[in-house]
């Protein structure tokens, strides 16, 4: 449930005071009193000192924070937008309401929004992490707290550690605002061609380079101008440099309501400042990367500043991340504003591409419902299974959450009715189609110089990625970065290239680079690349192997729905939220990671021997009527191991008469991506199976399964008939892969959902002919 997001008055505000006891006095001009304030007193309730402890942020960080923020004015309409951001900031408790995700009641944020310098330091931070890293926004703290502190003061300053602690206590407060998006749209009138700098340096000299960050002494320099400028203190101010100057620009306008004119080398306008019969506050001159002013130093002359590029840094190539800056696109034209004129080339073949979106809707319906003809190979890796993943349902979320693509509904109907086999060949045909119309230097018929983006890739993007915002949980205020987008697209490219393959374009664009991203482990780093612009761990080609059910990144937290309660049904067990915030305890300590315990069980009954009537009546099959599952509802609880860097979570069941358990939330939503999904049923009129039956053995308990029961039997099927709970079906279908460990090689689970028992047995005989593993079947009874 979504908590109270009001603040807790101004009795929990951090205070600083002259050893007097008098208010300290945050001046809006010169420099900092370093020695004054060095000898100031900085007093809390104990709530807000742990806090900042769990924060990590020593309280004399704050109060220089603080202090360094009171030179910015909001204007009124700032205000109004940095209280909005903070009132809209949610938090949703996990089963149990041990754990908060999102910003909760007791978040330091709150804390520091009761004063006026804290709210200044507020805007700044999160301003700053929502285009730019962790680190590199860390740096410009630390340089602006050296302007401010004159060169006569020798006192001690905060770490680079301790602002990024700041940083990230505040990422994520702008993300559902519009300030980002505008943000975004200011850069992007510098005219680069990439933000993503996923292909950096691979084309040095290329005229399509990469966005790359300003340098932060610079900026430092350019926001303590933008700090007199909201004071009045001077009247006009001169930016001269890339894409960062737009950020700047950004900042100026939403927050302090400075009238920006923006234009380009040779005079042109290309932001008219709003009030035409008013001087122009602040003027951006966009200059061409690698014109020699633009390589030349800081340069203040009139308050002009001059902002460079930041690419002989060291820091930016130990960690690409801080490399890229880039702002949100709207879901309106977040396809045009990302890869520009490709998209609108795109866009114009309604038919094709129509015809390639609905033909891949049938292929994902194929898989969700494992279809005779559809690919096996791929139904262990399938893990959509929501209304909206497949068929009509994913054409509609797909129109809906994309109107660019609304044009081409009519042109999906017909492909939506056909075959698997059929929309198999519809859609490579469709790809085919779009790449002999494409001038990219991939497909037939290139130009020169030809196109940046491939039209045939392009519309395979967009299918995949709305393929995977279909299966997340996320307001629609939460908009994409361009640069993920941007990502989407060159990590294919990337993948055939750091491989040395060279396929032919006709051979390239068929139904497996459309199901390449389908499995589970690819879920978690594209959301937060998408939504981020920032990666976790290797992304291309590879997934993450750290059992992770909830990540924060940039102040973006992805959390498996299975930490809100357990679930068997796949539609909900693998689905992801995605929220601005952090994870929290009730006593307000932050982490970034939810990880599962290493171990595998707790001691108990789990690899007890459970007992087999070899009596049964059916021939054809054995039965386990021993030890049966407990009448009465399992003890559930959600347990937290805290660490210095995660929290280590798992959960406690405890069946009566029967032992302990426990569920790791990342393994069992594994466990249920490869068990679920495996059976094609049609729901109605399903056939009985026919002799010769195969051997089967029926289990009622949870209990080891030996070798004896199975082998000379020839039994290679188990059926576990579990009562219809949640957590039973769960723990049994974790169990199976524990109680035949050890025994045999490789057994595969199998979930039924809402199909018939005939048809369950049925696909585990045909994965035994296909395979040659043994099956386990979790039945509902």
């Amino acid at each position: 449930m979504a908590s109270d997001s009001s603040s807790n008055g101004s009795q929990d505000a951090l205070q600083v005071r002259h050893r007097s006891g008098h208010a300290f006095s945050f001046t809006q001009q010169g420099t900092l009193d370093w020695v004054a304030l060095s000898k100031a007193t900085v007093s809390a309730s104990v709530a807000v000192m742990s806090r900042l402890s769990g924060a990590g942020i020593d309280p004399f960080t704050i109060a220089l924070g603080q202090a360094m923020a009171s030179r910015f004015r909001l204007s009124a309409l700032g205000e109004h937008r940095l209280s909005k951001a903070l009132a809209d900031l949610r938090s949703f408790s996990s089963y149990g309401d041990v754990l908060w995700f999102g910003f909760g009641i007791r978040h330091i944020v709150r804390t520091l929004a009761t004063t006026v310098e804290g709210r200044s330091c507020v805007m700044l931070c999160a301003s700053l992490a929502e285009v730019h890293s962790v680190d590199f926004s860390a740096r410009v703290l630390a340089d602006l707290v050296d302007l401010y502190r004159g060169p006569e003061s020798n006192g001690l300053t905060p770490s680079l550690e301790q602002w990024a602690s700041v940083v990230n206590a505040c990422s994520g407060i702008l993300s559902a605002s519009a300030f980002s998006e505008v943000a975004e749209y200011m850069m992007g009138l510098a005219g680069s061609t990439f933000v993503s700098t996923i292909n950096y340096p691979r084309t040095p000299g290329s005229q399509h380079m990469p966005r790359i960050v300003g340098n932060h002494r610079d900026m430092a320099r350019a926001l303590e101008a933008i700090a007199r400028l909201s004071n009045g203190v001077i009247m006009s101010v001169r930016l001269v440099g890339g894409s960062e100057c737009g950020w700047l620009a950004a900042l100026a306008q939403w927050f302090f309501e400075i009238e920006v004119e923006i234009e380009s080398a040779d005079g042109t306008i290309l932001l008219q400042r709003p009030n035409t019969s008013k001087q122009a506050q602040l003027v951006v001159v966009f200059e061409q990367k690698g014109g020699d002013k633009f390589e030349s130093g800081v340069e203040i002359t009139s308050q002009t500043y001059r902002i460079r590029d930041l690419t002989a840094e060291s820091f930016l190539h130990r960690d690409p991340d801080n490399r890229c800056m880039s702002g949100r696109v709207p879901w309106e034209n977040a396809s045009q504003q990302t890869f520009g004129s490709a998209a609108r080339n795109l866009f114009k073949q309604t038919a094709i591409l129509g015809s390639a979106i609905g033909s891949a809707a049938r292929i994902f319906q194929g898989l969700a419902r494992a279809e005779p003809d559809a690919s096996t190979e791929k139904f262990k890796d399938w893990c959509y299974y929501d209304d909206n993943c497949f068929g009509k349902g994913y054409v509609n979320f797909t129109m809906n959450l994309l109107p660019e693509l609304m044009p081409l509904q009519h042109h999906t109907e017909p492909s939506l009715e056909s075959s698997y086999s059929e929309a198999v060949g519809a859609y490579e045909r469709a790809i085919a189609k779009l790449a002999t119309l494409c001038d990219c230097k991939f497909c037939p018929y290139p130009k020169d110089p030809p196109s940046v983006f491939c039209l045939a890739k392009l519309a395979e993007v967009l299918i995949r990625t709305s393929l995977l915002l279909s299966v997340l949980s996320l307001d629609v205020t939460l908009l994409p970065t361009r640069a993920g987008l941007e990502y989407s697209y060159f990590s294919q490219s990337i993948y055939f290239e750091d491989r040395n393959i060279e396929i032919p374009w006709h051979q390239r664009h068929k139904t497996e680079t459309l199901l390449d991203d389908s499995s589970f482990e690819r879920i978690l780093p594209r959301t937060i690349m998408l939504f981020t612009s920032r990666s976790i761990g290797p992304v291309i080609g590879t997934y993450i192997h750290e059992s992770r059910s909830a990540v924060v990144v940039g102040g973006i937290l992805c959390y498996l729905d299975f930490l809100r309660d357990i679930s068997d049904r796949p539609e909900v067990a693998l689905r992801w939220h995605v929220i601005p915030g952090r994870i929290e305890l009730s006593s307000g300590r932050t982490f970034n990671v939810i990880q599962d315990p290493d171990r595998w069980t707790h001691p108990g009954k789990l690899l007890q021997p459970a007992k087999v009537d070899q009596s049964s009546a059916l021939s054809h099959q054995l039965r386990i009527e021993a030890n049966s599952f407990a009448q009465s509802a399992p003890k559930v609880d959600m347990v937290i191991e805290e660490t210095s860097t995660v929290l280590v979570v798992h959960y406690a069941i405890d069946i009566p008469n029967q032992g302990h358990f426990l569920l790791k939330p990342d393994q069992m939503t594994r466990v249920i991506a490869e068990s679920a999904g495996l059976i094609h049923c049609s729901r109605q009129a399903c056939s009985e199976l026919s002799p010769p039956f195969p051997t089967v053995l029926y289990a009622r308990s949870l209990g080891r399964i030996a070798a004896t029961h199975l082998g000379p039997a020839g039994c290679n099927v188990v059926v576990w008939q579990v009562p219809n709970t949640s957590v039973l079906r769960c723990l049994t279908l974790s169990h199976g892969e524990l109680a035949f460990r050890d025994e045999y090689e490789r057994w595969q689970g199998m979930l039924q959902i809402d199909e018939c028992i005939s048809c369950c047995i049925r696909a585990a005989i045909e994965r035994l002919t296909a395979n040659e593993h043994s099956v386990f079947v979790v039945q509902s009874v």
